[in-house]
């Protein structure tokens, strides 16, 4: 028997004894099934409707059609609970993921969060089931206010960030339930905190790049993901047909954010123009270290190397900090286009906007305004004299920073 989940149910493949597909049989969702008498596991237990279904479409009409009755009838009789709707929200969001990336393990990925907040978090909560419309301001802030003195399984207290997605998950589901207005609205949340970039300065960078004890193929690889502001996910995913080295306009095409051909974090493609250092670092990447096969950063095996990323926490010491992420690659980019650090006329928010795939500017501004205000300021001491102004740029070349 193959299963097929259809968001409302399942519908289930019968086969006969030589692999044939007999028919296609409905079954009800968990929560709206009753388990027989003497059942095993009647948590799991899905209570199957109807007949036989010739085609797997009459299946799921034939289910649809009986849930939303059965729905229907007992929020007459009782009313749906919080909890109902919360999985019917996180139900949903699973669909759009199913739809939008390439296997069920990234779809179940994309709503792993919002999963655990429901199974860890809001589980826990007095109003978990009571009915939406019985559930107060008062009651939510109380809630709130209490996430922000307890800590996540790392023992760390829980962010700023960790709580707003909670009360965005609570929003969506008050709105699930016609709960108007919604009274998340009026919920005082922890403000966002301001970001943290954490970037390599020139000194750093040369420091790490002509560092012996750290492979030279990975510190090329950095380079890579450094030299076009790339994350992890996009480098590591990035297909060989996208590189364009060889054109007038060297750039790359980044279509893909993770393994399977994953979408990347804006759903959108982009063009990522290449000069020095990048465009040294890929060159010699793609001459001397690419994989053979589509992707020319593929693991020894050929598949998509998710574990790179980890390397970066052993080769801090080597950069003079005290951690570092793959996302630094990301910042270091930014802030040298923004502050002019190689060698370039320092470059504008929208330029590196369009460079990182960022949806809108004020993302670009919230992560590297500050860089943005601090490169004016040295502009006008230079006009005004108090700083000398440089007439010739020197540009920071990857063998420059690889000590070549």
């Amino acid at each position: 028997m193959k299963e097929g989940e259809t968001g409302l149910g399942t519908v289930r493949a019968v086969r006969n004894k030589a692999g044939e597909i007999t028919g296609y049989r409905a079954l009800l969702p968990r929560e709206l099934s009753n388990p027989p008498k003497g059942c095993k596991d009647p948590d799991r237990y899905q209570e199957p409707i109807g007949p036989l279904c010739q085609t797997k479409d009459e299946a799921r009409a034939l289910l649809r059609a009986v849930v939303v009755e059965l729905t229907e009838k007992h929020a007459l009789r009782h009313g749906l609970p919080l909890c109902n709707y919360l999985e019917k929200v996180i139900r949903s969001k699973l669909q759009d993921a199913r739809g939008t990336y390439p296997t069920a393990g990234r779809a179940n990925l994309a709503v792993s969060t919002w999963r655990s907040i429901d199974r860890v978090w809001l589980k826990a909560a007095p109003f978990y089931e009571w009915l939406p419309e019985q559930i107060e301001i008062g009651d939510l802030q109380h809630f709130f206010d209490g996430l922000k003195l307890k800590n996540g399984h790392r023992g760390e207290p829980l962010s700023a960030h960790f709580i707003r997605n909670v009360g965005a998950l609570l929003r969506a589901t008050f709105e699930l339930a016609g709960r108007a207005p919604n009274p998340m609205d009026s919920v005082k949340l922890p403000e966002r905190k301001k970001p943290k970039v954490e970037y390599l300065g020139i000194s750093a960078q040369r420091k790490f790049f002509r560092a012996e004890a750290v492979e030279l193929r990975s510190r090329v690889m950095v380079g890579c993901g450094m030299g076009a502001g790339l994350r992890v996910g996009e480098l590591l995913a990035i297909e060989s047909a996208d590189v364009h080295l060889g054109d007038d306009d060297p750039h790359l095409w980044i279509q893909y954010g993770g393994p399977h051909r994953s979408p990347t974090k804006g759903r959108e493609t982009r063009r990522v123009e290449l000069f020095e250092p990048g465009l040294g670092f890929w060159t010699m990447w793609m001459r001397q270290f690419a994989a053979a096969g589509p992707m020319p950063f593929a693991g020894p095996l050929g598949g998509f190397q998710k574990h790179w990323a980890e390397e970066f926490t052993a080769w801090a010491e080597h950069a003079g900090r005290e951690r570092m992420t793959s996302h630094i690659m990301r910042h270091s980019y930014a802030v040298a286009m923004l502050s002019g650090s190689w060698g370039y006329e320092p470059k504008t928010l929208e330029f590196v906007q369009s460079q990182l795939g960022h949806a809108d500017q004020a993302t670009t501004e919230k992560y590297y305004g500050a860089f943005e205000h601090g490169t004016r300021q040295l502009e006008v001491r230079r006009m005004t004299g108090r700083v000398a102004r440089t007439t010739e740029r020197q540009i920071v070349t990857a063998a420059d920073l690889l000590g070549l």
